[in-house]
């Protein structure tokens, strides 16, 4: 347990009291008189030290402010490395950064004191040989961030990070741009408590750095915006506008955003926004998030390759109300223009259907094939803002493309309503066991292996699975068998228990079990009505309840049409109406013209009738294959008015705003307590208090758009005391008398023994070293022998190559203790963990958990793509001879990892993975040469 003391002699009373009724007295730590004696954190001390940062070039200064920030080293420790860093800083404040960010992670893991001086040189003697290459990729660069506590101020970083159309706009500037989280001493979102009124406290700590800016090595830092998805995290971007510009002007120069100026939220989600001192009257709030959002950039299109079309909208039969909108944020893209974009961003699979942002745009756009020429057709539902110059050409940035179908899985809101609608508790438990056979089998074959990797988008950085195929296709396989060898190691069965464990632990703690033969996909309009409207004859339409889904995944040789009764649904479920049943036509009939006859991988909804169906579900769709006994109608909530001021919004009201989401960010809460009343209640989610708060969180969850909180306190109540068993913490924290043993799908579910943290490798024979897989592909490679290469040559490239596993190294380590769960020294990643893609540490917040493993998988994947460069560059686009010296390198690097293992008695760090992405580097060269033949 944790105590927090809030008086000097708290500390003695409660060693007295751990006597009195028999506890372990608490261990004492030394006491640091941080203003004492050595006054380390005097003012004059510390001004001295920020005047000094603030000379510094920004990656020094902020690798400098870190260690002080995040209680590394004092201001004494500090002043004793400042004449080596001014000295490196010098020379290339780049490499001097970088060191001083692996310095900073030295310095946290370090398992004895050593001088601050002494690690130091150490580790520029070190790097003074292995300059360091990191180079974003495409679309992204390396963004500082800086978590804010109630109580401090921590840095980490920089990491790679998706760009957006303000970043690229002001490319050089790029540093001056930080990410700024805002966290419990945890490092966990702030959390709603009934019994505590925390507003007073955000509004001082946060809105206090929101208005008067965070300082970070002597710069200071002012809030100019921020993204949807990142708000939900409570992070947002901050500028430092000296040498740059402000934030004001920075939001004046993307667009015309009048549409919303007295409308705080709005003006948020379109963000363009005004200081006290200077009101922009053309910048609003809602596009802003847009600008903000992260994209990849592609081609550019003039203004007569836009043409604008009209919604195709339902009867107005209330006229209290506007007509339904059937067509709401999706236009159409022609084929050539759709072309172009793949040519851009080295898309093989064509896909029908782009998230994008474009000019002020905001939507899908799916392809047209009865359009001509390459042009794209917005509608004026996807108009969030106007260009400030109509006349330039605008870039299209994709925000995602939909070039093969998602998988759909089953979570616990989901059960919880299928229940409700007839699914019986054996046909749960069914799919529950089939699920966790499937997990297990990965141990079995390298076919299934790579099926439960791909089903579960695990080891993707490392292309594991690629790997295992080719190897596979090389004669190999998982398990000894007569005349053939295995390609099993202790660190790939090391690796098996990690993808194993994972997937047990989403099974048991969320309810995540594959759903056969079920697609998650984007939604679209059928455009039937469109070409009616134009005049066009002999159109086949889809009716109201009837939808179309053609599969084709890129590895499928045929496609596949879905037809009968399906069950679709939203995500995330809340109400019983968000499941819904309708029905998949199959093949459109040829004889007719078909709008979406073409269409692949997006589920198609009727664009006719009372109501569109993507407005009873909202979100992507989950098209399922379970029947259901019960239909129950879609909910309908009234639209709600976005708050709105009787002046114009200033930035002061922004920041008022986000404190108050931050207060009042309750979409989980009110999501958690509705299922929690749903398994106590007899009527489930029909219950009236899950119906009430099925509306609530409807309402939460367009509170970034139109700026009216829940009131959480009108917030129905649990019906008893306790939770279901099912709810139990992993972490193991809470108390077995808090729960009770629910009769539901999920409890039964959840009380079945997994035993996910005693998977073992019991009856699983390795090899420890990956002879075999040596063995095999030497032969390959001798095939291809380096022209007249010299025994210096040879030299030199093993020189080559432990620098770059040394590069590897630094940066893996750094990954991995960099994404910990904790910040405590000895909390580090596995390298299996890494590879994998997982991070198997228990953790009470699933959330924080996700945010980090999506981030340690961005950094690993940049990690491997550089390292794939260095040793075999773009096969591409290289000739032959750049492909045999890179599979010679990249052989010789796998070998290094096989002699780091046979040499030392305990594991090298990094050498394991660097040997697999090495030996995936080997296998695409022979396959390049044409050695390897998957087919």
């Amino acid at each position: 347990i944790r105590v927090l003391l809030s008086e000097p002699g708290d500390l003695e009373k409660f060693v007295e009291f751990c006597g009195v009724v028999g506890l372990r007295a608490p261990t004492r730590g030394r006491r640091i008189d941080a203003t004492g004696l050595e006054k380390f954190f005097a003012q004059r001390r510390v001004d001295r030290l920020t005047g000094w940062m603030k000379s510094l070039d920004w990656p020094v200064a902020f690798q400098v402010a870190a260690l002080l920030h995040n209680g590394l080293l004092n201001t004494q420790e500090i002043e004793s490395i400042r004449p080596i860093i001014t000295q490196l800083s010098n020379k290339s404040a780049e490499h001097t950064g970088d060191t001083l960010r692996l310095f900073t992670e030295k310095t946290r893991s370090q398992t004895s004191f050593r001088q601050p001086l002494e690690l130091l040189d150490e580790l520029v003697n070190y790097r003074a040989s292995n300059q360091p290459r990191r180079t974003p990729p495409a679309g992204h660069f390396f963004c500082s961030h800086v978590t804010i506590t109630p109580t401090r101020m921590l840095l980490e970083g920089p990491y790679i990070t998706q760009s957006n159309r303000v970043i690229r706009k002001y490319d050089q500037f790029k540093d001056h741009f930080i990410r700024v989280e805002f966290r419990e001493e945890n490092r966990q979102k702030y959390r709603w408590e009934r019994e505590v009124d925390v507003l007073e406290f955000l509004t001082s700590r946060v809105g206090a750095k929101l208005k008067g800016g965070v300082d970070v090595a002597g710069r200071r830092f002012s809030f100019v915006a921020y993204s949807p998805s990142a708000l939900r995290n409570h992070s947002l971007w901050f500028v430092c506008e000296e040498g740059f510009r402000p934030p004001v002007q920075i939001l004046k120069e993307l667009g015309n955003f009048s549409a919303t100026t007295n409308q705080p939220a709005k003006r948020a989600a379109r963000m363009g926004v005004s200081t006290n001192a200077c009101y922009v009257p053309q910048c609003t709030k809602a596009s802003f998030q847009q600008a903000f959002s992260a994209t990849q950039p592609s081609i550019k299109v003039s203004k007569d390759q836009i043409v604008e079309i009209p919604d195709i909208t339902g009867p107005h039969n209330n006229p209290a109300r506007p007509p339904h909108v059937f067509t709401d944020g999706i236009g159409t893209i022609s084929p050539k223009l759709r072309d172009r974009i793949c040519e851009a961003l080295s898309i093989s699979t064509k896909p029908d259907a782009f998230q994008v942002r474009c000019a002020g745009l905001k939507g899908v756009f799916v392809v047209d094939h009865q359009l001509e020429g390459k042009i794209m057709c917005p509608r004026p539902s996807m108009k969030k803002f106007l260009p400030l110059d109509e006349s330039e050409d605008a870039e299209i940035e994709i925000v995602r493309a939909f070039d093969k179908p998602g998988r759909s899985f089953l979570n616990r809101p989901l059960v919880m309503v299928l229940e409700d609608r007839g699914v019986k508790t054996e046909g749960f438990l069914e799919l529950f066991n089939d699920a966790v056979a499937d997990a297990r089998t990965a141990h079995d074959s390298v076919d299934q292996f790579v099926a439960v990797l791909q089903k579960h988008r695990l080891g993707i950085p490392y292309r594991l699975d690629q790997t295992l195929l080719k190897l596979k296709a090389l004669g190999l396989v998982l398990r000894t068998g007569q005349d053939q060898e295995s390609l099993d190691t202790d660190f790939l069965a090391r690796v098996r228990l990690c993808v194993i464990k994972h997937i047990l632990r989403d099974i048991r703690h969320s309810a995540r079990i594959p759903i056969p033969g079920s697609y998650q996909l984007v939604g679209v309009a059928d455009e039937g009505q469109a070409y009616i409207n134009a005049g066009k004859e002999n159109v086949f339409t889809l009716r109201q309840g009837q939808i179309y889904a053609c599969i084709q995944d890129p590895s499928d040789a045929e496609p596949q049409w879905l037809q009968g009764t399906c069950v679709i649904s939203r995500s995330p479920v809340v109400h019983p109406g968000d499941v819904q049943r309708v029905y998949a036509i199959g093949k459109p009939p040829e004889n007719q013209l078909c709008a979406f006859a073409r269409l692949k991988n997006v589920v198609v909804f009727a664009s006719r009738g009372t109501l569109p169906l993507a407005n009873c579900l909202g979100g992507d769709g989950h098209v399922t294959r379970l029947f259901i006994t019960e239909q129950v109608d879609p909910t309908e909530y009234d639209a709600r008015e976005p708050y709105t001021l009787d002046r114009p919004v200033t930035l002061d009201d922004i920041c008022d705003f986000v404190v108050e989401y931050i207060h009042s960010d309750v979409v989980g809460l009110v999501a958690d307590t509705h299922i929690i009343i749903a398994d106590a209640s007899s009527d489930g989610t029909l219950d009236r208090r899950c119906l009430e708060l099925a509306k609530m969180h409807s309402q939460a969850v367009d509170y970034l758009k139109n700026g009216i909180p829940v009131d959480i306190r009108r917030m129905p109540r649990r019906l008893i005391p306790f939770k279901p068993d099912w709810h139990e913490a992993e972490d193991e924290s809470s108390h077995p008398c808090d729960y009770y043993r629910s009769n539901r799908a999920l409890g039964h579910m959840y009380r079945t023994k997994l035993d996910e943290d005693r998977e073992t490798l019991a009856h699983v024979e390795v090899d420890s070293y990956g002879d075999s897989i040596s063995q095999v592909v030497q032969q390959r490679v001798n095939g291809y022998p380096l022209a007249q290469a010299s025994h210096q040559e040879q030299r030199n490239v093993l020189r080559i190559v432990e620098t770059i596993f040394k590069r590897y190294q630094d940066e893996l380590r750094y990954i991995c203790m960099t994404h910990s769960l904790t910040d405590a020294a000895d909390d580090c990643l596995r390298e299996e963990e890494v590879i994998a893609s997982t991070i198997l540490a228990k953790c009470s917040q699933k959330g924080w958990r996700k945010d980090r493993l999506h981030r340690m998988r961005e950094c690993a994947t940049h990690l491997v793509q550089e390292t794939r460069r260095d040793l075999i560059g773009d096969l591409e686009v290289a000739p032959s001879e750049e492909v045999r010296n890179g599979l010679h390198k990249a052989w010789a690097a796998w070998q290094q990892s096989i002699n780091h293992r046979a040499e030392n008695s305990t594991e090298l760090f990094g050498t394991q993975s660097f040997g697999w992405l090495a030996l995936g580097a080997v296998l695409d060269c022979l396959e390049n040469l044409g050695v390897i033949n998957r087919k």
